[in-house]
């Protein structure tokens, strides 16, 4: 289940910008995933409840857009 790193990387990233930015609070974490990228979104929502808590994203909602893919096979 890659999905689990995956939302622990966002939870990082979204906290490391916090810190750096100084800011205490997130309330929503936008991010596109295409639809060939193979990742199972229910489990990476999941995922991102546990790597939230006690994090600044510890309240915050994902937003997930998905991204048409385009194979381009030869």
């Amino acid at each position: 289940m890659h999905e689990l790193s995956i939302a622990q990387n966002i939870v990082e990233i979204v906290t490391q910008t916090a810190r750096a930015k100084q800011i205490k609070h997130i309330n929503e974490i936008e991010v596109e995933i295409g639809i060939l990228a193979g990742v199972m979104i229910e489990s990476l929502e999941m995922g991102f409840e546990a790597a939230r808590m006690g994090t600044v994203a510890e309240n915050a909602r994902l937003k997930i857009i998905s991204v048409p893919g385009r194979a381009q096979c030869q």
